[in-house]
């Protein structure tokens, strides 16, 4: 069967080669006409046999066995990212228009794959560095994986388009091939598509219009550097205002099937691409917040500290807090220039940055003092490492 297109998005990003993210239905192992770099495929650990109907089973069809090149792989981010990616594929047969295959083994995966799958795009940049790249991939981890497919497109869609907005690395095209055999989901899948796409082109309607006309203030003054585009100076800007306590809110909660987090997902995306393209920021950044549950046992030392939200510090002193709080800081990315409140020197910490408490100063009655943390930097500039467990700060 041919690929057949069924709808595309612009991803907008600081540059002038155009990159997009398409959705298409057909067979990744006959993508004739469709050349990518690498195809992505999803599979249980350490699982790659070729069953019949299966992708694995259809790539070895046309003389690429997944098996065979995972006893010799090109590159391995296991554990840190559940991918590696195999050598270049010998004598493709017809159809097989790609040149690599990077592999994605979530463990658990009908749970845990949903949170995972920006480790695909993790791994590519990884791998490919500045180069130019492209991809396709079908919907990853809803075979006999057992990963809701409407949850891993969305996902996946916010993955891709944050992926692509990078300026660093110039993911140029991603494909999203759907299994042909099922029509009837992927109708379903095409409709959420395109509803996402228009969430994505008009997010600045998702937010009450006076944070919108806030950020639009800072945006609109222009002078900005050209690495970020007017969208991505907007989503920063954003952030910055009383809003930001509402996105903290919903990802402190970190549930994708929970309505409110799914409406503000293109917000998160939006205020994830400018930080991405922001050069990271180094040194002692400040805070300080007030006293709450939890906080004794969260700041001991040795204690890896995971905050699920936008953890937002001064390069100056900071605020005043019964927890004063100085972290020093990897990527952590400036943005008091883009801020609705440049007076407080604002450093932010993009989501889910883990940091590893190196002193705590505790006063007499334990509802306050002073605390030292090292921001974990992970390898591949994300981190997954199950084997370094953390503990989900509560975050006042």
């Amino acid at each position: 069967m041919a690929m057949t297109l069924l709808d595309s998005v612009a991803i907008d990003h600081p540059g002038s080669i155009a990159r997009n993210f398409n959705l298409y239905v057909g067979d990744v192992a006959d993508m004739t006409g469709y050349n990518v770099d690498v195809l992505a495929v999803s599979c249980l650990p350490g699982d790659y046999t070729p069953s019949p109907g299966s992708v694995l089973g259809a790539l070895a069809a046309r003389g690429v066995s997944v098996q065979a090149m995972s006893g010799n792989k090109a590159a391995n981010y296991e554990p840190d990212l559940p991918c590696w990616i195999s050598n270049p594929v010998s004598n493709p047969q017809p159809g097989i228009a790609f040149s690599r295959v990077l592999v994605y083994e979530p463990v658990s995966p009908a749970s845990n794959s949903v949170n995972l799958v920006p480790a695909i795009f993790t791994a590519l940049s990884a791998f490919r560095g500045g180069a130019q790249t492209s991809v396709a991939m079908p919907l990853v981890s809803t075979g006999s994986a057992g990963a809701d497919p409407a949850l891993i497109m969305r996902a996946l869609f916010f993955a891709a388009v944050s992926w692509g907005s990078r300026a660093a690395f110039p993911l140029s095209t991603i494909n999203l091939v759907l299994y042909q055999g099922n029509p009837r989901l992927n109708a379903q899948l095409q409709a959420l598509f395109a509803d996402l796409k228009n969430r994505y082109q008009h997010v600045d309607t998702i937010p009450p219009s006076n944070y919108v006309n806030q950020a639009k203030t800072i945006a609109d003054r222009g002078g900005f550097p050209s690495y970020l585009t007017y969208r991505q100076i907007l989503g920063i800007a954003l952030y910055t205002t009383n809003y930001g306590y509402t996105v903290n809110q919903q990802l402190r909660s970190s549930n994708i099937t929970n309505a409110d987090y799914q409406a503000l997902m293109p917000v998160f995306e939006w205020i994830d691409s400018g930080l991405a393209n922001v050069p990271d920021w180094t040194g002692q950044a400040n805070r300080g917040q007030g006293f709450y549950s939890g906080a004794y046992q969260e700041y001991q030392v040795g204690n890896i500290l995971l905050h699920l939200a936008y953890s937002s510090y001064s390069y100056g002193p900071g605020f005043h807090g019964a927890m004063r709080i100085h972290t020093a800081s990897g990527t952590a990315r400036q943005i008091d220039r883009y801020s609705w409140h440049p007076s407080e020197q604002e450093v932010l910490f993009g989501r889910n940055m883990r940091d590893r408490v190196t002193q705590a100063n505790w006063n007499a009655s334990r509802n306050g003092g002073e605390f030292y943390t090292q921001q974990q930097v992970p390898r591949w500039g994300a981190l997954f490492d199950e084997q370094q467990p953390a503990l989900i700060a509560t975050d006042a």
